[in-house]
């Protein structure tokens, strides 16, 4: 988060595109996917599930992606 508030900023001032920023996000989101695809080669049937959503109108998934991850970390699918 202090990441992409630094970003926000930097963008906001000028100093980083717009592209900058959404290439750091793609980049950033391949590699938290990533991680949390190794959470599910296993079998996970027994798993407790959480459901995770974005308030509508927000498009930005980051976040959700962490807490995924979190979640996926202490074995919740």
């Amino acid at each position: 988060a202090p990441l992409f508030r630094k970003v926000g900023e930097y963008v906001h001032d000028g100093r980083m595109s717009i592209a900058q920023e959404h290439t750091l996000s793609a980049i950033t989101k391949f590699f938290i996917g990533k991680r949390i695809a190794q959470h599910y080669r296993s079998d996970n049937s027994g798993k407790l599930k959480v459901t995770l959503a974005t308030p509508t109108g927000e498009y930005h998934s980051i976040g959700l992606m962490l807490a995924s991850l979190l979640l996926a970390e202490h074995n919740i699918n």
